[in-house]
């Protein structure tokens, strides 16, 4: 699975950088040290490698959360809360 963001793809080449010894995690921001400790013990480099090797080229910096459409809960919670009315 190809990287989605430039800022993915750069977070997974530091990864892959601290996993083979390159550069110490100390390196990497620290927000993203503990998380990436995490993700270095379940992920192989091989996977690493397949985000970290994604071309730049054609992606956005930074992708924001998808967030449903208010049309959409709206419908959502009002299927969830039907109330049957009499009279």
């Amino acid at each position: 699975m190809p990287a989605k963001s430039k800022a993915q793809q750069k977070y997974f080449g530091m990864m892959l950088a601290v996993k083979r010894g390159e550069i110490p995690i100390s390196q990497m921001p620290k927000n993203m040290q503990k998380r990436a400790r995490q993700m270095m013990k379940s992920m192989s480099e091989a996977k690493m490698m397949e985000y970290a090797g994604t071309p730049t080229k054609k992606l956005p910096n930074r992708v924001k959360p998808a967030k449903a459409k208010r049309s959409e809960i709206n419908k959502l919670v009002k299927k969830a809360f039907k109330v049957k009315r009499y009279g």
